[in-house]
Formats: structure tokens, sequence, C-alpha cells
């Protein structure tokens, strides 16, 4: 019996895997190519449909990947996150986003996707846990063949939820959970093809989601925030020397009121989103992998 506990991933710039490929440890993943079909729905006598009047209309490929990165993988997977290539632990916005190619051994069967890009990344973590990565990703083609090469996976530790540090607005806040959303609004085109001939992103959204408990803090935040005014923001993990930042130079929101839920603490869920400020794009993050 197949078994997920066997499966095993990689990641390379090309379609050519070897030993030097990344291997990466994961949650769950459901990579897959979906065939949607031209079936013929004309009036034709019966309520029968012709299989000779049937043909694949396209084949989409993608789907998401959850993991709990290592800071040696998260240096990997940022610039397919975020556009640029690393610059002294520094990973900006870019305009265009690379392709990757992904390879899962699925016990029995190698699944190879071709073309990849990063559609959206959601880091998130809450109280007592690990902090995760769960992106969608988007490809052209997907083929089954190929010898899975033997390698080692990293065994760095993963960041903690308690490693956080949430400062908004010039001010230190605690926080039960939080979620950093990089969406890159991907555009997938076939134009006259069954495969994808373009996987591009259109736009991007940038959003910082946290649950703060309801306090002094927590009611001048919402006081500046009123109105739409703009807040600058970062959320740091630490462990050690190694360190994970998401900095927001102008962060927005419509304004929400605090939520009674029960008779415990009154918290002030918060969504906020990344503006661009001057030349300052709206989210750099700052890698520091070495421990």
């Amino acid at each position: 019996m197949s078994q997920g506990s066997q499966a095993l991933m990689l990641m390379d710039t090309s379609a050519t895997f070897s030993v030097a490929s990344e291997p990466y440890a994961f949650l769950t993943e459901s990579l897959k190519q979906s065939v949607e079909l031209n079936i013929d729905e004309s009036i034709r006598g019966t309520r029968s449909r012709s299989k000779e009047r049937t043909g694949v209309a396209s084949k989409k490929v993608g789907g998401s990947i959850s993991m709990r990165p290592s800071p040696a993988e998260l240096d990997k997977l940022l610039p397919r996150i975020l556009g640029a290539a690393e610059s002294f632990d520094s990973f900006a916005l870019a305009e265009s986003l690379p392709e990757f190619w992904v390879y899962v051994q699925r016990d029995i069967e190698k699944y190879m996707y071709h073309n990849c890009k990063v559609g959206s990344a959601t880091f998130s973590g809450s109280e007592g846990q690990a902090v995760q990565l769960a992106m969608e990703i988007f490809g052209k083609t997907r083929t089954k063949a190929g010898t899975f090469p033997a390698v080692a996976l990293d065994t760095d530790n993963f960041y903690s939820f308690h490693q956080g540090v949430l400062t908004v607005n010039s001010v230190t806040h605690n926080f039960k959970t939080f979620e950093v959303k990089i969406d890159n609004l991907m555009e997938v085109l076939f134009e006259n093809s069954v495969t994808a001939t373009s996987v591009e992103a259109t736009d991007r959204i940038i959003t910082l989601s946290c649950d703060l408990p309801y306090n002094a803090a927590a009611n001048t935040l919402q006081d500046a925030i009123d109105n739409g005014e703009k807040v600058s923001g970062s959320l740091v993990f630490t462990n050690g020397g190694q360190s994970l930042t998401f900095t927001f130079p102008a962060l927005i929101n419509t304004d929400e009121d605090p939520v009674i839920g029960g008779r415990g603490k009154i918290r002030y869920p918060i969504t906020l989103q990344a503006l661009q400020s001057g030349t300052s794009k709206e989210l750099v993050v700052t890698h520091d992998s070495v421990a």
C-alpha cells in the first residue's frame, strides 16, 4: 500500500533533477494535473452523450504545498515568493516571478511539475505552534518519469510562534495568531493550446492579519488606523542567530472593532493591507539563516 510517509519532494530551477536539487520536508501537497473535457451538449435525439464528440479542452496544473520551512529552505523559497534574488540577507519584491520545477515521489510513482510559479504564499502561526508556510502553485505541464535522486533533507529546525515579536505603529503587541499573505494574483492563459502557454503575476496584494488582546495598546492602534491612516509595522521571529523579519512601511485598514466571544479576554482581530510608501516597497523580508 502506498503511504504518504514515504513521499519525497524536490525543487530545482530546471527539469534536470540531480543530487544537487533542493529537498523539502512538507506537511501536505495537492499538486495535480486536472483535465477538462469538451463534451458535446447538442440536441441529438437522445439523452446519451457520445464519446466520438468528446475531446480534451485543457490540462491545468497546480495545487498547494504546506510545510514548516527551515531557515535553509526559506532562503531558497523566498525569491520564488517575492521575485528578487537574495541580497545580503534581504529579499525584495520584484515585478516578475522566477520559474521552478517540482518533483514529487508518491511512493510508487514520480511526478514532475514544469514551469511553476508561486501564486500566493501564506505564513501563519498560532500560540504553541510552529510557523507554517502554505503556497499555491501554478504550472504549465506535468509528466511522470525519471529516477528520484538520493538527497538528504535539511536537519535545521523551523521557527516557532513564541519566537515572534509584533510591532505596529511603534508599539509592541502580544498576539494570539498571525498571518502574512502575499497574493501574486496569477493569470494562467491557454490561448490556442491544451496546456498553459503563460503563467504570470498580474498584481499583488499583501496583508498582515493578527489576533490581538483588546487593551490600551490595541485601542490606541485602532484610533491610529481609523479613517484609513497609514502606520508602519514589523513581525520578527528570532531563534538564536537566525531571524526572519517582515517589514511593512505602510499598513492601512478600514477599521475593525473588538469582539466578545464569551467570558474570556476581549479580542481585537485585525487585517491590515500593506502599501508602498514612496520608493519603499510594501514588504521587505530580511532573513538570516546562519545559526
